[in-house]
């Protein structure tokens, strides 16, 4: 098993897809710790539940959206890819209702060390 890129799910190809990528802001706390209990969660054969939540007040970032994962805030959709998220939700009542998300791989830096993780988000 090739431990560099962990493959635990695979991507479907969905009519509207609008984001697939990293989750940014993983190294800064509290996310940090939380990211870490959500690998442990991993390992110990969990589901790992995302959802997107909104945060219009963020002080920098209008239209950030946060990635949670069980629960626990473990980063953010990237600045340059969050307002095509928040349109949707616009569109949609203010609602995340009608979004699918997945984890895709967790990413790590050497055999062993998960440091990213990797979601698609579709609607």
């Amino acid at each position: 098993m090739n431990l560099s890129k962990l493959k635990i799910g695979s991507s479907l190809v969905i009519a509207n897809e609008l984001y697939h990528g990293k989750v940014v802001g993983i190294t800064f706390e509290p996310a940090k710790s939380n990211f870490k209990k959500i690998v442990q969660q991993h390992y110990e054969g969990k589901k790992i539940d995302l959802v997107l939540d909104p945060e219009p007040g963020n002080k920098f970032d209008k239209n950030a959206v946060a990635v949670i994962a069980n629960g626990l805030k473990v980063g953010y959709i990237p600045k340059e890819s969050n307002s095509q998220i928040v349109n949707f939700m616009k569109k949609h009542d203010n609602h995340y209702s009608g979004l699918h998300v997945s984890l895709i791989d967790f990413n790590t830096a050497k055999p062993g060390e998960i440091v990213g993780m990797e979601i698609h988000v579709a609607a």
